[in-house]
């Protein structure tokens, strides 16, 4: 059984072919001859088997990195930037240059005002990769909540880097998710979920919810942001998920 056991746990994203296979095989060798507990062993391994391909799926997304060549990553970057300064005066010199396709370190010349933490925003992707970036810009595009919290972020009274804030909460995402906080659901929805879109959906919530206890604590300093995502994670975050599974809006 040690071989049947490994099979069941390990990591591995396996074929009907081989799952069937071992079901037989544990089958005989537990002398079950009931077609009902057969068929309950199989579906199990199915459903546990799609975790490990949910999982392998989700690494494939933050594993790919951001492309400064790439015309739809540096569209995504500047469509960013553009949606908080539509008003900006220079915002004409800024599109011709991007219009061009030439990726310039300074491009972002207030870059701290839409909250990376750099002249080159891409630095900032490091950790999350191309998946960091996808969030913060459907967030920020197509969320209408993105506009009060990008307001909250550059206010003096509560300002915080906001890029570089959401890129960090694509960080917990990932993590919430590879703690096993969201097998349960899984499992039980089987082949039925859109892995990106509820990853987005889990991002954008996360990041309305910690700026809602951002406000509500009075915080301020922008140095405990950090401590401060890990307060809402702890607290908070199963909370905002639970309502979020419930809606099932992804």
């Amino acid at each position: 059984m040690k071989s049947q056991a490994s099979f069941i746990f390990d990591d591995k994203v396996h074929s009907e072919q081989e799952i069937e296979k071992v079901v037989e095989e544990i089958a005989n060798i537990k002398n079950i001859s009931s077609p009902n507990f057969i068929s309950k062993l199989k579906l199990i391994l199915i459903k546990l088997n799609y975790l490990n391909k949910i999982k392998k799926e989700l690494s494939s997304f933050y594993e790919e990195k951001i492309n400064k060549d790439n015309k739809s990553h540096m569209n995504m970057l500047y469509d960013i930037w553009s949606h908080f300064n539509e008003n900006d005066t220079n915002i004409k010199d800024i599109d011709d240059k991007w219009r061009k396709y030439k990726y310039i370190n300074n491009i972002f010349y207030n870059i701290v005002k839409v909250g990376f933490q750099g002249k080159d925003p891409l630095t900032d992707f490091r950790g999350s990769g191309l998946l960091g970036l996808k969030h913060l810009w459907q967030f920020s595009k197509y969320d209408l909540r993105a506009e009060n919290v990008f307001k909250v972020a550059t206010d003096v009274k509560t300002w915080y880097f906001y890029a570089a804030t959401g890129i960090n909460i694509t960080g917990k995402v990932i993590q919430f998710i590879e703690e096993g906080k969201c097998d349960k659901y899984f499992y039980d929805n089987n082949n039925n979920i859109n892995l990106y879109n509820f990853t987005q959906s889990l991002y954008n919530e996360f990041f309305v919810g910690f700026n809602n206890m951002w406000i509500e604590k009075g915080y301020t300093d922008f140095m405990k942001v950090n401590t401060s995502l890990e307060e809402f994670m702890e607290k908070r975050a199963k909370d905002f998920y639970v309502k979020l599974i419930t809606k099932k809006v992804f």
